[in-house]
């Protein structure tokens, strides 16, 4: 990591990957290397799905990345509406039930309307 650090002091440039960017946000935090920083937040943002948006917001919170909590929050925001409904399915957008907690607090924290969702199952005939 302090090569790609060391790298992006000199030049401004570094290569932000898959499998780098959860070592390299906080390398370069650590040190106050905030473009560095800035650039990994993008770089996740830019990545921001269903499957990984809540992974993300913990991330950003752990370092303070608050731009991208709020690029998270509105993503968990947009999901509140979109629905993984199959045969027997559960209407949460997320099987495990760990994230369905974490997504109802997020949303309950955001808007109090959200507070009393009533999850149901849906059958599809």
């Amino acid at each position: 990591m302090m090569g790609l650090i060391i790298d992006y002091a000199y030049t401004r440039e570094t290569d932000v990957m898959a499998d780098n960017v959860e070592r390299l946000l906080p390398a370069a935090d650590q040190f106050h290397v905030l473009g560095l920083v800035k650039r990994c937040c993008d770089y996740l943002a830019s990545g921001l799905d269903v499957d990984n948006c809540i992974g993300i917001r913990n991330f950003a919170r752990t370092y303070f990345c608050n731009n991208l909590e709020r690029i998270t929050n509105r993503s968990v925001s947009g999901i509140s509406d979109v629905f993984r409904i199959s045969e027997g399915g559960s209407a949460f957008p997320f099987e495990e039930p760990r994230l369905q907690t974490q997504f109802l607090r997020i949303l309950g924290s955001q808007n109090a309307s959200y507070n009393n969702i009533l999850v149901i199952n849906v059958q599809l005939k």
